[in-house]
C-alpha cells in the first residue's frame, strides 16, 4: 500500500529541518566547526562517501543531531505540523505522489516544478487548476520515458 502523500510530505519537511539542524548546530553561533570537520562528521553517520546533508536519512541525522547536544551544541530540530489541504487537492496531491513514484523521482523535483513553472515553493501550496496542470505535465514526461523504454 503507498504511503499517504501528506504523510510523505511530512517526512521530507522534518528531515529538511533536522539537515537545517545540523547546519546550525556546526554553524559560528554554536560549535562553530569548520566545514571540513563538519562534513567528516557527517560521512561518519551517513556513511562512506557521503560527506553532505543531503545524504543524511532520517535516523543518521537524528544520531547526528543527538551526537551534537552531546559536543555541547544547543541544536532542536522540529517535526513539522500536519500538512492540511482540502480533500480535492488531497486527491491531486496523492495523483502527483503515485505518477512522481512511477517515474522514481522525489518530491523535491515536484517542488522544483511548482517553483518553476508557477512560482510557488511548494506543490501543496498550488490552487486546484495548477495541480491539474502538473499532473498533465507528469503525465506527458511519464509517457515520453515509456516511449523511451526508460
Amino acid at each position: 500500500m503507498a504511503t499517504p502523500v501528506c504523510a510523505t510530505l511530512r517526512r521530507y519537511d522534518a528531515l529538511k529541518k533536522k539537515c537545517a539542524a545540523v547546519h546550525a548546530a556546526c554553524g559560528p553561533k554554536d560549535l562553530n566547526l569548520p566545514e571540513d570537520t563538519r562534513r567528516d562528521l557527517i560521512e561518519r553517520f551517513a556513511g562512506v562517501g557521503k560527506r553532505s546533508t543531503k545524504d543524511l536519512d532520517t535516523k543518521s541525522a537524528d544520531a547526528l543531531l543527538d551526537h551534537l547536544r552531546g559536543l555541547g551544541a544547543k541544536c532542536r530540530s522540529h517535526a513539522g505540523g500536519p500538512i492540511r489541504v482540502s480533500p480535492e487537492k488531497a486527491g491531486l496531491l496523492s495523483k502527483i505522489g503515485a505518477l512522481l513514484a512511477e517515474q522514481k523521482k522525489p518530491w523535491q523535483y515536484a517542488h522544483a516544478v511548482a517553483k518553476n513553472n508557477f512560482g510557488k515553493d511548494r506543490v501543496e501550496w498550488l490552487p486546484v487548476e495548477q495541480l491539474r496542470g502538473m499532473i498533465a505535465q507528469l503525465s506527458k514526461a511519464g509517457a515520453a520515458m515509456k516511449a523511451r523504454g526508460v
